[in-house]
């Protein structure tokens, strides 16, 4: 990889890992093809990147002992892992649940006590 492409993979690992961030928060999947279109990778020649991308996200979700959010990125067809999830965590389910249940926030600490948004 060209240290330009590098350079870009470093830019856009935090894009995805908000985006599967959101999805995890709203107990929900996304294929490739989302997350590619969330960090603005629409032509298929930038897509290739895509895969570093995700292989970064998987690098920064282990060394924050987090659980792997790209359990997330599923096919678009049978919602199965479409990102070498199912190779790395036979039970790959138990890990996309691990991502929701780390990721949802308790209503009850997003607002303050009132009840009203500040």
């Amino acid at each position: 990889m060209r240290v330009e492409q590098q350079e870009q993979v470093w830019l856009l690992a935090p894009l995805a890992r908000a985006a599967l961030i959101m999805a995890a928060q709203r107990r929900t999947t996304a294929t490739f093809s989302e997350v590619a279109v969330c960090v603005g990778l629409y032509d298929e020649v930038r897509r290739d990147l895509m895969h570093y991308v995700l292989l970064l996200v998987e690098h920064i979700c282990r060394e924050a002992d987090e659980p792997t959010l790209t359990a997330l990125v599923v096919h678009p067809g049978d919602g199965r892992p479409g990102y070498g999830t199912s190779d790395q965590y036979p039970d790959w389910h138990i890990e996309v649940y691990a991502c929701f249940d780390w990721w949802v926030q308790p209503l009850s600490t997003a607002l303050p006590v009132s009840g009203r948004a500040a």
